[in-house]
């Protein structure tokens, strides 16, 4: 048994249907030639109808899609601003001031603009820099401090120098792990 692929079927469809055939008949005579390939009834009798209104060409058009809205180049400046105006604000939150879905909002904030949420309390923080500190004695205040100084934009997050406590490469080196992860949540 031969193959034929969709468009040769509309072809013989058109061609049994100017014969006059039905098309149930003509479903018949396509199942005989084309075995488990064949398109459905359904497609066969609304190919014979459409060629029966006129139509001539075989071609299978495309079909117009709902052009994407929420994911436009106009929406993602319009998420972008409402995030870079206020940080906390919730997915939902920023979903109804800009007028589209959350699941939207969370693919334009993750994909498009390549944003993440960064730890949102500063004890979190202080979990992440026990990580990194591992033994080594850290004031609470201090890393409370550091947080604040993240949060307001600042970049450098340096270890500045602390009364009774001197400096050593073990520090320098934990104070380029904890850039390194906040790099990493940026």
């Amino acid at each position: 048994m031969a193959t034929f692929s969709l468009q040769e079927q509309r072809v013989i469809i058109r061609f049994l249907h100017l014969r006059g055939a039905t098309p149930i008949e003509i479903h018949c005579q396509l199942s005989e030639t084309c075995g488990d390939g064949v398109m459905n009834v359904k497609n066969v009798r609304s190919w014979a109808l459409q060629f029966k209104e006129g139509r001539t060409s075989c071609d299978n058009e495309q079909k117009q899609s709902r052009p994407r809205t929420s994911r436009s180049d106009k929406m993602l400046e319009r998420v972008e601003k409402v995030v870079l105006e206020d940080r906390r604000l919730s997915l939902e939150n920023i979903a109804s001031k800009v007028g589209i879905s959350v699941g939207s909002v969370h693919k334009i904030l993750h994909e498009d603009l390549r944003m993440r949420k960064v730890s949102s309390s500063g004890t979190e923080t202080l979990e992440m820099l026990k990580t990194a500190y591992k033994d080594d004695a850290m004031r609470k205040t201090e890393v409370f401090e550091w947080f604040s100084r993240f949060k307001n934009g600042e970049m450098s997050i340096d270890d500045k120098p602390r009364s009774g406590r001197p400096s050593t490469t073990r520090t320098h080196k934990n104070v380029e792990k904890i850039r390194e992860i906040i790099k990493k949540d940026r």
